[in-house]
């Protein structure tokens, strides 16, 4: 959850890929960079390991869902039978 008592914002998992859902209310994303994207309840966005470290700010709620770091350079699909 954020609210806007969180003035700086609640800092993201530094991951790999990462889907960001908005799951209730309005946030917005920020980049390291200073890029800025405005999700509403039921939209998304997918940030990369080149974004930085990301931030959500607003009054909102969101998941997310991330490749740790540390596999994503060597990950692998493997058949388990």
């Amino acid at each position: 959850q954020v609210s806007p008592a969180d003035t700086d914002g609640i800092e993201l998992v530094k991951a790999g890929p990462t889907l960001v859902i908005c799951t209730g209310g309005e946030v917005t994303v920020r980049n390291a960079a200073g890029d800025e994207l405005r999700l509403r309840r039921g939209e998304s966005v997918v940030l990369m390991a080149e974004d930085g470290r990301s931030k959500v700010h607003g009054l909102g709620e969101v998941a997310s869902a991330f490749l740790p770091l540390e596999h994503s350079a060597r990950s692998r699909l493997v058949d388990v039978l």
